[in-house]
């Protein structure tokens, strides 16, 4: 982790189109899947967790990203309250 007291501010995007990634990404775009989500106790200098998220890329590697899991908590909210059941 690159910061590993702090966490990056999360912005949510209630709705994205195919590549819209692009603009945020330096160097080579990579898919990937979620493998495993958790969070992790005590992440912060405040005591409070982390939302952690292990994805596999095509390439075949693998990597972590986190987040405070009050900004994650936020985001799902969003996106939930976008679209609070599956689409048919």
């Amino acid at each position: 982790m690159n910061e590993p007291f702090g966490m990056t501010p999360l912005t949510v995007d209630l709705e994205i189109e195919d590549g819209a990634w692009l603009p945020y990404v330096s160097g080579t775009l990579c898919h990937g899947y979620i493998k495993r989500v958790g969070n992790l106790p005590n992440a912060t200098q405040n005591g409070l967790p982390a939302f952690q998220l292990m994805a596999t890329l095509d390439d075949g590697s693998t990597v972590v990203i986190e987040t405070t899991w009050a900004l994650m908590r936020g985001a799902l909210t969003a996106l939930n309250a976008r679209w609070p059941q599956d689409q048919p």
